[in-house]
């Protein structure tokens, strides 16, 4: 995440192949909610693979549950995955991505597409 000390916006922001998306809060579960849904995350997608970093981790792939697979979802690992309401968040298994992430409501989570 980036704190861009900007005057917050609240629409995601597309330049180039770099896709800039606002946080919105962090759910009860120290969730970190994105101001996107899936759905419009995959028209700015068009198909194309993506990265995001966070910490010294790379996401590039929507999860479909936080449940730990064989495939390897590690606790501290963040993961990029869709809530009830349909909106992208950021979580870790079985910890707080709010207090592992430190969010602001000013901060972005950066998507670059490849």
């Amino acid at each position: 995440l980036e704190n861009l000390n900007e005057t917050p916006t609240w629409q995601p922001i597309m330049n180039g192949n770099r896709l800039e998306i606002p946080v919105a809060y962090a759910d009860s579960y120290g969730n970190v909610m994105l101001n996107i849904t899936r759905d419009e995350f995959e028209k700015y997608r068009q198909g194309r693979p993506f990265e995001i970093t966070i910490l010294d981790a790379t996401i590039n792939k929507i999860e479909d549950t936080y449940i730990l697979k064989s495939d390897g979802i590690m606790m501290n690992t963040p993961i990029l995955t869709t809530s009830a309401t349909g909106y992208l968040q950021i979580a870790f298994f079985r910890d707080s991505a709010q207090r592992m992430l430190g969010y602001s409501p000013n901060d972005k989570l950066i998507v670059w597409f490849r």
